[in-house]
């Protein structure tokens, strides 16, 4: 990271990316409250960034941060791939999830010192519940939940 800082210093720019957000999809699990995502058209919910199309914007910018966001990224088909390619990048990745397919898709992903889940929680049991719509989220989504298909990769 300071590397990259320096060298555009050096480079006497003044302004230059540090994090891109990318949004794979807009396909949600969840119907939060106020949020607009799922509200696209069926077609734009349907649709799916292709890996290749993220490393792309990603070398195009030069960012050393990417925040994966959406909709909820677990849904996509190859969200392991992409985050694969985006670590060997030696990009800081950091998806974020509202954490229900966590113990799905798991196995997806490899241990990286570039890679991090950012899970999103809105409070305490009942605030976070009222604000996904959804009762019963809050303890379905619980890091415990996720350990058994982590284990041993540690």
């Amino acid at each position: 990271m300071g590397s990259h800082i320096l060298r555009n210093r050096l480079m006497r720019r003044d302004k230059f990316p540090l994090l891109v957000e990318l949004e794979p999809l807009f396909a949600c699990n969840l119907s939060c409250a106020g949020c607009g995502k799922i509200q696209h058209p069926a077609d734009v919910l349907k649709r799916r960034m292709p890996v290749e199309q993220a490393v792309a914007a990603m070398r195009e910018c030069g960012a050393p941060m990417v925040s994966i966001a959406g909709g909820e990224p677990l849904m996509h088909p190859q969200i392991g791939e992409m985050v694969e390619a985006l670590v060997r990048m030696k990009r800081y990745v950091f998806l974020c999830t509202n954490a229900l397919l966590m113990p799905k898709k798991l196995d997806r992903f490899t241990p990286s010192r570039y890679f991090s889940f950012v899970v999103h929680i809105d409070g305490l049991r009942e605030r976070h519940d009222a604000s996904v719509c959804k009762q019963g989220c809050s303890t379905t989504r619980s890091p415990r939940s996720a350990r058994p298909a982590s284990a041993g990769s540690g």
